[in-house]
């Protein structure tokens, strides 16, 4: 039961509006890297989309429960870009920021509804996952650059390749 059922209601659909986003932004670059090649980097951010989908759904519910409607709007625009380094880069940031407020959320809802802390408490788990996965996938980027993208899309990247690549 929650003390202040409106300001639940707001706080949980602030969060399915970030959940919203991460699950277009999520799915734009499964369909980029996949045209482009990496079917193994493809694959592993669309299952992260399709968490995201979960969470919006949990917290649907827990919406729903409280005598509230979920909203469907974004918190904000999708990152539509197609470089693998910009689009990893752009979607651990959407999870730091996601476990930030999510964090804030948890504090306030501490105070008034301990199911619907209970709830994020549940999902910021799996968030903290996910921008562990992005914020990996940056470094190995940063570190080995254009060898690390010819192994993800099934190729090889020899050392002379590397030397032309860095040196020119």
């Amino acid at each position: 039961m929650s003390l202040n059922p409106q300001e639940s209601i707001d706080i949980l659909n602030l969060a399915r509006s970030m959940e919203i986003v991460a699950i277009g932004q999520y799915m734009q670059h499964h369909y980029a890297l996949d045209n482009l090649m990496f079917p193994t980097f493809a694959k592993a951010v669309k299952k992260i989309a399709i968490s995201e989908m979960r969470h919006a759904e949990m917290l649907s519910e827990r919406i729903r429960e409280l005598g509230g409607i979920p909203i469907v709007a974004p918190a904000q625009n999708v990152d539509t870009n197609q470089e693998p380094m910009v689009v990893f880069a752009t979607d651990a940031d959407l999870e730091r920021d996601t476990v930030f407020k999510y964090n804030e959320y948890i504090q306030k809802l501490s105070e008034i509804d301990h199911v619907s802390a209970q709830l994020l408490k549940k999902i910021i788990v799996e968030e903290e996952g996910h921008s562990q996965y992005f914020q990996d996938v940056v470094d190995h980027l940063t570190q080995l650059g254009p060898h690390y993208l010819a192994v993800q899309a099934g190729g090889t990247f020899d050392k002379t390749d590397y030397e032309k690549f860095i040196i020119g």
